[in-house]
């Protein structure tokens, strides 16, 4: 069976590090609404999560409770011989007698993987917004939703999606040479408390606490890992710049950004792809929600957009110590101006963005629609929240990018311009047509988000000085700024 990953009407797509192939079609997986898995070990499947489960309050189920079972997978009316095991580690995947699957067979190709998850814990708008980093350049992954077929019962509405192993990765992207890392996914740690699991570990900067893989190159990977992680922690950021496609990383927290998710960015949700050709780490893109609403942590004020991300989850995911990688990035006024640029380019293109998630929700409204009424409210509300968070994301953007106040104080004895330019943007300032000052940035973002004013001065020998010749540009949008500019004079003799 040939694979395939979803590619937005067949686009080809070029980037640093990925380059999808451009004769994908779309996935089979969308011609059909119906998937019949057939457990032919189903008791011994069952003792499993009594196994895990009884006598104990635990809500998480630990991977050494997941035994592969043998069983069939029927799509398209093709039977396949596969190996079965539970999916997912919160009790929510193994409640209301539903459960979720790993789906695994080998044939002549190779070996196929799937995830057949219950749509109470997937559903149209992840597979959305994991839809649109595939079509932005992001590695990742996304599926449809499936009537479910369970040992010849009806068992309600499924995600289908195929997971992005290292042969779907090899396949698909401009990744040959890697290894994938990601976080021992152990929650009995002392980090999970009685509100939630917890998916991060104070131990996540340690390289004890990466899965192992059983790979020669995997003790490379690791080595790069742990040089990575030394330079978290004393905050070298020239140095982890040059650890990762900083295009690459623009898109994905530009995205991020929108969506205000968290959740994917932490602990065992993480996916680190190193590359040992491009020399360089890739985390990969598959965010689990419709997003978070951006009024639900802090006020929604643009002047927070670059905080936003990071308390989406509240206190329990900002202290996650991976975090510390991307804040840092964010930090850097050089990367920061690559994602400002893709927020822009995200702005100019929204109306194109709102299409593409409504496309993915009527793509599966066959399914939905078979739903019971008080879940099918529930996936109903889900569609109009993630709306209405990409509709405050681009509210709060635009004016992020738009804000600039100026301010200058000109010395006419030492022919000075002192200037600032209170702005998230970079500036480029022109005097009588001529550019006397590029991209300057009034506010910069401290290592810990917060911005702080940046205050400059460049000779200027007028005589006389005229005001009206100074002109400011916004070195984002390319817009002349006009309002909030104000211009003094100083006399230092």
């Amino acid at each position: 069976m040939k694979y395939f990953l979803l590619i937005f009407f067949g686009a080809f797509i070029s980037c640093s590090g990925l380059n999808p192939r451009p004769d994908i079609k779309v996935n089979d997986l969308h011609d059909s609404l119906y998937v019949y898995l057939n457990i032919i070990e189903q008791d011994k499947l069952d003792s499993t999560i009594n196994l895990a489960f009884k006598g104990t309050d635990n809500n998480f189920m630990l991977s050494k409770y997941k035994n592969w079972v043998e069983g069939s997978l029927t799509i398209k009316g093709v039977q396949h011989k596969v190996r079965i095991k539970h999916h997912g580690t919160n009790v929510k995947h193994y409640q209301n007698n539903k459960y979720s699957y790993s789906i695994q067979w080998e044939d002549s190709i190779g070996y196929h993987y799937y995830k057949l998850i219950k749509a109470e814990e997937a559903f149209p708008s992840i597979a959305a917004i994991n839809k649109l980093a595939l079509k932005n350049e992001l590695i990742s992954s996304f599926g449809t939703m499936k009537i479910g077929i369970i040992n010849g019962k009806n068992k309600g509405v499924y995600y289908l999606v195929e997971p992005l192993k290292p042969n779907i990765i090899k396949t698909n992207f401009n990744h040959k040479k890697f290894i994938i890392l990601s976080q021992i996914s152990d929650w009995s740690r002392k980090e999970r408390n009685g509100m939630s699991p917890s998916h991060w570990s104070d131990n996540d900067l340690f390289t004890g606490h990466i899965e192992n893989v059983d790979s020669p190159l995997f003790p490379k990977a690791l080595h790069q890992y742990k040089m990575l992680c030394e330079d978290i922690k004393k905050r070298n950021i020239e140095n982890i710049k040059a650890k990762v496609d900083l295009d690459y990383m623009a898109k994905y927290l530009a995205l991020a950004l929108i969506f205000n998710e968290v959740h994917f960015l932490t602990g065992d949700n993480l996916k680190l792809l190193y590359d040992f050709q491009q020399k360089k780490f890739y985390p990969i893109f598959r965010i689990e929600s419709e997003g978070i609403p951006f009024e639900s942590c802090l006020d929604t004020n643009f002047v927070n957009l670059n905080k936003f991300l990071f308390l989406s989850k509240v206190e329990h995911y900002s202290q996650a110590p991976f975090l510390q990688f991307f804040a840092l990035l964010i930090s850097d006024t050089e990367f920061r101006i690559k994602r400002d640029k893709y927020l822009q380019y995200l702005l100019i293109n929204k109306e194109d963005f709102f299409k593409e998630i409504e496309h993915v929700h009527q793509e599966n409204i066959g399914v939905m629609n078979l739903i019971e009424t008080e879940k099918k409210y529930i996936h109903l509300n889900r569609r109009k929240r993630q709306k209405r968070i990409v509709k405050t994301a681009f509210s709060l953007i635009n004016e992020y990018l738009n804000y600039a106040h100026i301010y200058c104080s000109y010395d006419v004895s030492k022919k000075v311009l002192n200037f600032n330019s209170d702005a998230f943007i970079p500036v480029n300032v022109h005097y009588n047509n001529k550019l006397v000052l590029e991209n300057f940035s009034g506010i910069t973002i401290s290592e810990d988000l917060n911005a702080m004013q940046s205050y400059t001065q460049l000779t200027l020998d007028a005589n006389p000085f005229i005001p009206e010749k100074l002109t400011f540009i916004n070195s984002i949008t390319k817009d002349t700024i006009k309002q909030h500019v104000y211009v003094n004079f100083i006399d230092s003799k």
